[in-house]
């Protein structure tokens, strides 16, 4: 993995991760209700410059009005997904992806641990 750094805050980056595809539902922790309108950020660990590891947003999706999501993109093997709504968020890992790069049916219980305020 590499990168380049072209000024304060710009990197622009030249590995080239897995095109992976992620598809699920995020639900309610209560009682399962679907999350309409969510919104999922995905960080995976793209490189290493000094001691510092670069973490950034590689992807967005948004859940559909009944709380499902499908995005493709290029991830590197170690993802976060942070899920926002309503100034609520929650952080989850995603399992390892298997040979196919296709993880389907995932389904994250949201109860917004955290406070975006």
């Amino acid at each position: 993995m590499a990168a380049l750094l072209f000024g304060a805050g710009c990197m622009i980056y030249i590995d080239k991760p897995a095109v992976r595809t992620i598809s699920g539902q995020v639900v309610s922790e209560q009682g399962g209700e679907p999350v309409p309108f969510a919104v999922l950020w995905f960080y995976s660990e793209r490189s290493k410059i000094g001691m510092a590891t670069n973490h950034g947003i590689d992807a967005t999706a948004y859940a559909d009005k009944e709380g499902k999501f499908t995005i493709k993109a290029r991830l590197n093997e170690k993802v976060t997904v942070l899920v926002y709504k309503e100034g609520k968020y929650q952080s989850y890992e995603l399992p390892a992806f298997p040979a196919s790069n296709e993880i389907a049916g995932i389904v994250w219980r949201f109860g917004g641990a955290g406070d975006a305020k």
